[in-house]
Parts: C-alpha cells; sequence; structure tokens
C-alpha cells in the first residue's frame, strides 16, 4: 500500500482512536499494525466478526480484556534455567484467568459468535497451573507457606527461633535490670539488644555497634549465640527454597512457552476486533457491502474523524451521498472554497481504506465499496524544499505516479487538477490526464476552479461534473455534493465573508466579461432550479409514501376481512356439521324409543314434541320423516295396533 496515500488520508488517526479502545497493551499493538487487506474473503470475515463483536458488546457479561502483556516474560523464561521474578507469575496466572474466562465465554456462544469461538480454540488454559501458582504466591508477590510442605516447616523452625531469641534477650535485660533506654532489636539479621555502654562489663557476649551518641552498644549476649546461627541457617533454608519453588513455576512457564504466546495472539486479535467494534459504535456505523462490480455507492457517508469531534463539540457533519463505476468513471467537483470539496475527496479515500482494515463505516445501510488495490491522492499543498520541488512540480509527480501505475481497480483523488501554473496550460494538462485515466479505467474524484475543464467533462460520456452545494440567499456552502451540474468557485462570495472590504469586492465583481457573468448567473439560476426540483422530488416523496401506507392501511385491511370471513365460514361449517351429528344421534335414540314405546301413547306424545322441537331448529328431512313416523304410531296406539 502507498504510504504516501496512507499518511495524506490520515488513516493512523483512525488506527490510534481505535487503539484507545483496546483494553490490553497486545491488542493496542495489534490495533496498530492493522493494514489494509487485498484479499475480499478476508475483509469479509473481518466486517463480519466486527459485527459480531458489535452484537456482543450489548451483552453485560462481556469479559474483560485486560490481560498483561506475557510477550517479555516470556522471552525471559525461554533461557534455559532462568527464574521468573514473582510479579512476572503473577502476571501469567492473570493471564490465564482472563483466558479462561474468554473461553468459556465464546465456548457458550458458539452460535452466535462464530469467528471469536473459532479465534479462542487457540486459547490454551492451563487451570492447573494458574491454581498452582496462586496458591504459591500471594498478591503482594511474597512466596505463601501453601507453596511447598518444606516452606511451611522452615518457617515454623524460624517462628519457634525467634520466640526463644526474644525470651533470651528478656533474661539478659532483666538481669541488667531493665536500664532505661535498652530494648530488643533485630540489626543485620541477628537478635540482640541496645543496652548503656558501662552495662557490658557485666554480661558475656559479643558487641556488634555502638549506638550514634555512643552511650549504647548493640550487644549479643552468649546465649544468643546458637539461636541466632539456628535462624541465619534456616533463613537461607527459606531463601533456597524460595528459589526453588520460583525455579519450578518458571520451568513450567518455559515448558508452556508456545501455548502461551499462542493464546496471547489470539487474545490480542480478539481485543484488536473488539477496539474495532467499540469505535464503530462511537461512529454509529453500519457493515459496507464489498462492491464486485465497480461500483462505489455511499449512503449518507462522514468523515469519520469530523463526525467523532462534531459529537464531541456539538456540530452536525453534512453526510455525503455518491453513486458513481457504473455510467461514469470520473466525476470533477467543483464549487466555492472552503465548501467541502477536500473533505469529500478524503472521506471518499478514508472510507475506502478504512473497510480493507475491518471497520464498519460511519454510513448508512446500503454503503458499498469496491476493494481498490491501488490508492492514489494528490491532496494538499506539498511543496518540499528539501527536494526543490515547488507545489505544482509535487502535484504533478503524484499525478505522474498515477497515470503510471493506476489500473480498473485503482481509486484515484487529485485536488485542484490544473492548479497552480497558468490557466490555460493548467486546463489543457488537466484535461489529458482525465483522458488518460478514463482510458485506464481508474475510478477517479478531482476537484478544480478551472472553467474550460468543467466544459470538458460535460462533453465526456464516461465522465461526470458534480457541486457542492451553495446557498445564493444566505452566501453559505451547504457541504452537499450535487452530481450533474458544475459548481460555482465564489471566490467573491468568500472574499467578503473572510471580511475583503465590499467596495474591492464590488470593483472585482465589476471587472468580470459579460459572459463571465453571464455563466455565473446561468450556473445560480441552474442551482436554484435544481433546489427546486430537489424541493418538489422530496414532496413527491413523502406523498408516495403516504399513498404506498394508505394502500398498505388498505391492503391489510382487505386481508384481515378475508380473514374474518374465512373464520365465519369455517365456523359456520363446524357448526352446521356438529348440528348435523347431533340431529343423527338424536333421530336414532328416539327411533329406538319408538320402538319401546309404541303400546304406550303418552310417550309417542312426548317423542313427537321432543322431535318438533329440533325440527323448528334443523329443518332437516331427517326430522320431518321422523315425526310423520311418530304420527303414525300415535294413530296405531289409539286403536290398540
Amino acid at each position: 500500500m502507498d504510504r504516501h496515500s496512507l499518511e495524506v488520508l490520515e488513516l493512523n488517526k483512525i488506527i490510534n482512536l481505535a487503539a484507545k479502545k483496546a483494553q490490553s497493551a497486545p491488542g493496542r499493538e495489534s490495533v496498530g499494525q492493522l493494514q489494509p487487506l487485498l484479499d475480499s474473503e478476508a475483509i469479509e470475515r473481518e466486517l463480519a466478526w466486527v459485527g459480531e463483536l458489535r452484537e456482543t458488546l450489548a451483552s453485560s457479561d462481556v469479559p474483560l480484556m485486560d490481560f498483561p502483556d506475557t510477550a517479555p516474560i516470556l522471552e525471559k523464561a525461554h533461557v534455559e534455567g532462568s527464574i521468573l521474578e514473582a510479579k512476572d507469575l503473577l502476571d501469567v496466572a492473570y493471564f490465564l484467568s482472563i483466558a479462561a474466562h474468554v473461553v468459556k465465554f465464546f465456548k457458550s456462544r458458539k452460535e452466535i459468535c462464530p469467528f471469536s469461538s473459532v479465534c479462542v480454540e487457540s486459547v490454551k488454559s492451563d487451570e492447573a497451573f494458574r491454581k498452582n501458582i496462586e496458591r504459591s504466591i500471594d498478591p503482594s508477590g511474597e512466596i505463601l507457606d501453601s507453596a511447598s510442605p518444606a516452606i511451611k516447616n522452615i518457617r515454623r523452625e524460624i517462628e519457634r527461633n525467634r520466640e526463644k531469641a526474644r525470651s533470651v534477650l528478656e533474661q539478659s535485660l532483666q538481669s541488667l535490670g531493665s536500664p532505661p533506654d535498652s530494648f530488643l532489636t533485630l540489626r543485620n539479621d541477628r537478635y540482640m539488644v541496645l543496652i548503656p555502654s558501662q552495662a557490658r562489663k557485666k554480661l558475656k557476649g559479643i558487641v556488634h555497634d555502638q549506638s550514634g551518641s555512643g552511650a549504647g552498644i548493640y550487644f549479643e549476649p552468649l546465649q544468643a549465640i546458637d539461636v541466632n546461627n539456628a535462624l541465619s541457617k534456616l533463613s537461607a533454608e527459606e531463601k533456597e527454597e524460595k528459589l526453588r519453588i520460583l525455579r519450578e513455576l518458571s520451568s513450567t512457564v518455559r515448558g508452556s512457552e508456545q501455548d502461551l504466546r499462542q493464546s496471547l495472539s489470539a487474545l490480542a486479535a480478539l481485543d484488536s476486533a473488539f477496539a474495532r467494534a467499540r469505535l464503530s459504535n462511537e461512529m454509529e456505523a453500519s457493515r459496507p457491502r464489498i462492491s464486485e462490480n465497480g461500483t462505489l455507492r455511499i449512503r449518507a457517508g462522514r468523515h469519520p474523524i469530523l463526525f467523532i469531534q462534531g459529537k464531541e463539540k456539538g456540530f452536525e457533519v453534512e453526510p455525503l451521498n455518491l453513486e458513481m463505476g457504473s455510467k461514469f468513471r470520473i466525476l470533477l467537483i467543483s464549487g466555492p472554497n472552503m465548501g467541502g470539496k477536500t473533505v469529500a475527496l478524503k472521506t471518499i479515500g478514508l472510507l475506502s481504506l478504512m473497510m480493507r482494515c475491518g471497520f464498519h463505516l460511519p454510513a448508512k445501510q446500503g454503503t458499498e465499496v469496491p476493494v481498490f488495490e491501488r490508492v492514489f491522492c494528490d491532496i494538499g499543498d506539498e511543496q518540499s524544499i528539501e527536494e526543490q520541488l515547488s507545489t505544482f512540480a509535487s502535484h504533478m509527480r503524484n499525478v505522474a505516479d498515477a497515470l503510471n501505475e493506476a489500473g480498473s481497480s485503482s481509486l484515484v483523488l487529485i485536488d485542484e487538477l490544473g492548479a497552480g501554473t497558468d490557466p490555460i496550460e493548467g486546463a489543457a494538462l488537466a484535461k489529458s490526464v482525465l483522458e488518460e485515466l478514463e482510458s485506464k479505467k481508474a475510478l477517479s474524484v478531482a476537484t478544480t476552479h478551472l472553467g474550460l475543464l468543467k466544459s470538458f467533462v460535460a462533453s465526456r460520456p464516461g465522465m461526470r461534473n458534480a457541486s457542492m452545494a451553495f446557498d445564493p440567499e444566505t452566501h453559505e456552502p451547504l457541504y452537499k455534493i450535487e452530481v450533474g451540474i458544475p459548481g460555482q468557485s465564489r471566490a467573491l462570495e468568500t472574499a467578503a465573508r473572510m471580511g475583503i472590504r465590499k467596495e474591492v469586492v464590488e470593483r472585482a465583481r465589476a471587472s468580470l466579461s459579460e459572459e463571465e457573468r453571464e455563466m455565473g448567473a446561468l450556473l445560480t439560476e441552474l442551482e436554484s432550479l435544481r433546489r427546486e426540483v430537489e424541493r418538489d422530488r422530496a414532496e413527491l416523496n413523502s406523498e408516495s409514501r403516504k399513498l404506498s401506507e394508505l394502500t398498505k392501511d388498505y391492503e391489510n385491511k382487505v386481508a384481515q376481512l378475508e380473514k374474518e370471513k374465512r373464520e365465519l365460514r369455517a365456523r359456520a361449517a363446524r357448526e352446521a356439521r356438529n348440528l348435523v351429528a347431533e340431529a343423527r344421534s338424536l333421530v336414532h335414540s328416539i327411533k329406538e324409543e319408538i320402538k319401546v314405546a309404541q303400546k304406550r301413547p303418552e310417550e309417542i306424545t312426548r317423542l313427537k314434541r321432543t322431535v318438533d322441537a329440533f325440527d323448528a331448529k334443523s329443518g332437516t328431512s331427517e326430522f320431518k320423516a321422523t315425526a310423520i313416523r311418530i304420527e303414525k304410531c300415535e294413530g296405531a296406539a289409539a286403536h290398540g295396533d
């Protein structure tokens, strides 16, 4: 990747912003090593991974990633026989603790976090070793009694001998009558007493030192010498056992070096992805699509640095909307100074680089960016005193690089094309540059103030003019790209806004040729007409949306009525089937009872009433037939049949 383009487009500032979002030093280092990728599949993976982690960040139990940088520790441990310090081993234990938590977190989310789950597969969390370190060393770095039975026994003996030493010394002081300003003390790792110099002859022992005033001496009584010697030996044994414990733990680190390095690399990559996800959230970004056909489509894109500054300082950044690559591949932007042309160039270039680094972009859904293999930039004043190059010469060197090396998968961004020299020659050169870029099919965006160049672009089918919108009423730039018509430089309006006296500006306006004034008026009228068309289009779109909503509401209501109609029909059918079934059952029952009750007129009368009642309810022919049969039974019963 061309270092010059990276510097001009300030990708490093985005990477620095992301690095601050990492929670670990290795994570920040991993972010700092980000470079634009060229492989579309790799870019897709990074974009998907960041998207996955943005959803994960919405969870309340996201694991901390503030693991220590164990790389220097592993370098020390790599040397055979080396002994790590206790604090280094504690860092290893904390690293293993973080690793275990991260692995557990993502293993339980394999379905929703596939990329992170794959990443942590290479993370080894040796729980047994971590617990061994924590059992051996306390948080302050001291070796614990639980580190080994030997050190526990040694310390028990040390404490017993200390008690014995204190007892011997107290007895010595008592034998002297406990003189004033005398006390027990530890000097040069030996227990002794500070006593008056004149009391020296009353005790046997060794004088180690004299007090500052000379009135007292540091004295080790004869009875304390053996105890102090025993303590010295035990202290040496304790020190040796501490070293043995540290040596053993260091050896385990050395044996796990490869696993620990692999785990460190994986966690650093995960922290880097988390950092990009956090920055994407701050930028209110969306995941871009990789354009397969070379079309660049930016939906409400914003320069990320300006957008973040705007959030902090309370100003709005005008979004960039642009689509090119299918109908035309060369775009020439003109318009007023301080109107946003250069910001537009940098936004296009920076967003393309950010996508290749796996960042989501501060733009709306539907943003689509090709993977540009090369990005060429000529933006800003690049005069080189050291190389004795003028501003124009520096620009031409950058343009020459683009013309020599750009291809169909390149993005070329040129600010103030043709400027810095004679306008006529500059325009002629600029035309030729654009023709060459068109022949190379490089997606190119340039800015200019040259009228001749605007006319040239208007005559080319593969090129388009565009302007930075300007409010003719307030004389303020609107920072919007309007593709289709060239813009005016508005030099006089800008000069007036910057404080040039009115009479100076008016004299300059009067010196313009009639043709120039007419062209300016025509462009102003075109801008006004365009805004009117846009307002009408916006109103039409609004009315269209309302009509669409009403149509959808009507369709929903019709669908609901159809649904209710179907439900009523189904319910009626069910009720009819139930009624028929009930009728058949009742008919069958009555027929059976008729057979039994033919000799009893009163029963036949009751059954007829039942049939009549149900007949009124159902009107079925089967019940009518049953009623006729009952009447016949009544007649037969009356005649005794």
